[in-house]
């Protein structure tokens, strides 16, 4: 009797997880992601992305500086995002990042002390980060990460242009804020 209790004991266990795994297969497969209740939903013109309720939306523009769309959230005073959506032309992550870097003047500026740029992931994601300290007024530490979100069915970018505090802050919601973006 004891054996043929663990026995069914063994058999229960084994397909609960093997349901479980199928069920986190099926999860992985699509790249949508569930938001926390504490994050906000934006949906307009063909786009949806969640974003957490501590950033607020900026502005929806078309055309942006350097895309067709640009769509900007403030983190706070001086971090921003920027979803940059390029209809027209096909753009290279390197490219987008050398010219939202351009801006900043870090090759300029006999302020900017250790400064990096490297290649990176976040998630499925690849990414350009660049790190720098600016010792104008005081030291700001900044950091500048474009992501390339998608490229089907037109190149979407994400800027995360952050400093201080809301470098190590946005850290946990970068990726989820990725993986919610929709372009229809």
């Amino acid at each position: 009797m004891d054996t043929a209790k663990r026995s069914l004991h063994a058999t229960l266990l084994f397909l609960l997880t093997l349901v479980v795994a199928c069920t986190d297969d099926q999860g992985d497969s699509s790249d949508h992601v569930a938001s926390p209740d504490s994050y906000q939903k934006y949906e307009e013109k063909g786009v949806s992305f969640a974003y957490p309720d501590s950033w607020s939306f900026s502005y929806d523009d078309s055309p942006s500086i350097y895309t067709s769309r640009g769509i900007g959230l403030d983190i706070s005073e001086f971090s921003t995002i920027t979803i940059l959506i390029s209809e027209d032309k096909t753009l290279e992550l390197d490219y987008v990042a050398d010219r939202l870097l351009s801006e900043f003047q870090v090759k300029e500026k006999d302020s900017i002390k250790n400064f990096t740029r490297t290649s990176d992931l976040i998630g499925r994601f690849p990414a350009e980060t660049a790190t720098w300290d600016d010792h104008f007024l005081g030291e700001t530490r900044y950091e500048l990460t474009v992501a390339k979100v998608k490229s089907n069915p037109h190149d979407v970018f994400v800027a995360f242009s952050l400093s201080d505090d809301d470098i190590g802050n946005a850290q946990d919601h970068k990726e989820r804020f990725l993986k919610s973006i929709r372009i229809q």
